[in-house]
């Protein structure tokens, strides 16, 4: 099943909102980190390029 790059970009932006505003532990934080930036790699890869 694909999930539309759309409904991925809702998503990072969810876990971006909560490393901005949620009150996390260091571990939490990190892992968190983390995977925001592997769908942010994600992202990139799949988008169709313009």
């Amino acid at each position: 099943m694909e999930i539309p790059i759309e409904a991925l970009k809702g998503g990072l932006w969810w876990i971006d909102e909560a490393l901005a505003n949620a009150d996390l532990t260091h571990n939490e934080y990190l892992k968190t980190k983390k995977h925001s930036e592997e769908l942010t790699k994600y992202i990139k890869e799949v988008e169709p390029k313009e």
